[in-house]
């Protein structure tokens, strides 16, 4: 799976030469700048920042100081890094770096909702480790638009938008409903998506 930019950026970290690590056991012997694995971390301005962690050996494609514009190729979706199997790790954070950072929200333009894992977060690294199938939960499946994934979403993007565009959420920017409420909480933005949530932000 190839990794697309989603933003116009400037690369301020780059590693590719780290190994994939077997899948289905957590590794032991990492050291810390090992964590994230082969990554990319992108300056979005304004005190932003990008991070894609855990991408393939050799396959990232961009350097420190390059500029990348939106649809641009980073690298391709690996197992490198604190991983027990082959995901990519993307997250918006107020530094440049894998872990002395905190995240911040952020909505994408549109996504399509496919299904939601439906077991517990405490549980997913079990079925990973064993390398059994998660339950899904598909009745759930529609187009979301200005909103965050959740952790057990699973999701993908319309070909019309290769690149998934993003939006750094604000206090002070318009949302709609949707991404206002996942600005307060993730809680929020799954009470709002089953309909337990009204735009003032009261929970039915």
């Amino acid at each position: 799976m190839t990794c697309w930019r989603a933003a116009d950026d400037t690369v301020v970290e780059a590693t590719r030469d780290l190994p994939d690590q077997p899948p289905g056991a957590a590794p032991r012997s990492l050291t810390i700048p090992e964590i994230a694995g082969n990554h990319v971390i992108l300056d979005l301005g304004g005190g932003r920042y990008a991070m894609y962690a855990h991408l393939a050996p050799g396959s990232v494609t961009v350097h420190v100081g390059d500029q990348v514009r939106a649809g641009d190729k980073l690298g391709l979706l690996g197992n490198s890094g604190n991983t027990t199997g082959p995901h990519l790790h993307f997250q918006i954070s107020d530094r440049p770096s894998t872990l002395d950072t905190t995240s911040l929200p952020y909505v994408f333009a549109a996504m399509e909702l496919q299904s939601v894992v439906s077991v517990n977060m405490d549980d997913i690294e079990e079925y990973s480790i064993k390398g059994t199938a998660l339950p899904m939960d598909r009745k759930v499946a529609k187009l979301l638009k200005g909103t965050m994934p959740l952790s057990r979403d699973v999701i993908n993007f319309h070909d019309e938008a290769r690149a998934p565009r993003i939006r750094i959420v604000r206090p002070h920017r318009t949302m709609n409903p949707l991404g206002r409420a996942c600005e307060k909480s993730i809680g929020a933005c799954e009470a709002l998506r089953a309909g337990r949530l009204d735009s003032r932000g009261v929970v039915r």
